[in-house]
């Protein structure tokens, strides 16, 4: 399922698509999504190693378990694996580095939550809103914007016991409501690249459908406690 994700976030995510719309040109926005294909490449060093470092410093503060498999290997898990950070940090830093790691990391938060936020809420006010009023005032577009983001933010909030209901890390749960809603605005992308026959119909169409199923998907995932 990973090709569907990565297709996804970086074709079709208004998170980076806005970035690129935003450069300066054509040859601006070529490079500037190449540099950021050569950044990715840095993540899984950064979540894997503090996490592998952290399991094996400090296993009874993640609540890790391991488990003899039946072909003679070891299974670990860990009841709380969103520990492993905060751990290193607080037993490896002194005070001042503990402020400037906690400062960095909640500037990071904030910018990933207002890029999200402002991507959503221009979705909505620019493909919906604008249709149902294309003649309203610039001001209406700006005060239905803010709403849109005070709402996303409230039901955000709302959605964060749902998260702790499934008893898994923050990054796990993300992939997984990625992988339930993401495929279908995928397949429409490579589909209206493929498929000279396709129209806005069918897209509308084939959208709606996988989004509902994917809904469905991830509410039963909610319910159940997990997705296995």
């Amino acid at each position: 399922g990973a090709p569907w994700l990565i297709g996804w976030y970086h074709c079709c995510n208004q998170d980076m698509v806005q970035r690129g719309l935003a450069a300066r040109d054509e040859d601006h926005a070529k490079a500037g999504c190449v540099m950021a294909g050569w950044l990715k490449l840095l993540p899984p060093l950064l979540f894997c190693i503090p996490g592998m470092a952290a399991h094996a410093l400090y296993p009874e503060k993640l609540g890790c378990v391991d488990e003899r498999m039946d072909g003679g290997g070891i299974r670990s898990s860990c009841t709380h694996p969103d520990h492993a950070f905060p751990v290193l940090v607080n037993e490896h830093l002194p005070a001042g580095a503990r402020g400037l790691v906690l400062a960095a990391v909640l500037a990071a938060m904030m910018s990933t939550l207002a890029s999200a936020f402002n991507s959503s809420s221009t979705l909505f006010t620019m493909d919906i809103y604008a249709r149902i009023r294309p003649q309203a005032p610039p001001g209406e577009y700006v005060k239905v914007g803010r709403l849109t983001t005070l709402v996303l933010a409230v039901l955000s909030m709302c959605w964060v016991p749902m998260i702790e209901r499934l008893g898994e890390s923050v990054y796990v749960y993300s992939q997984m409501a990625n992988a339930c809603l993401a495929p279908p605005i995928f397949a429409l992308f490579a589909l209206s690249l493929s498929v000279p026959s396709l129209n806005g119909t069918g897209g509308m169409w084939g959208c709606g459908v996988g989004h509902s199923l994917g809904l469905l998907r991830l509410f039963m995932c909610v319910m159940r406690g997990g997705c296995d």
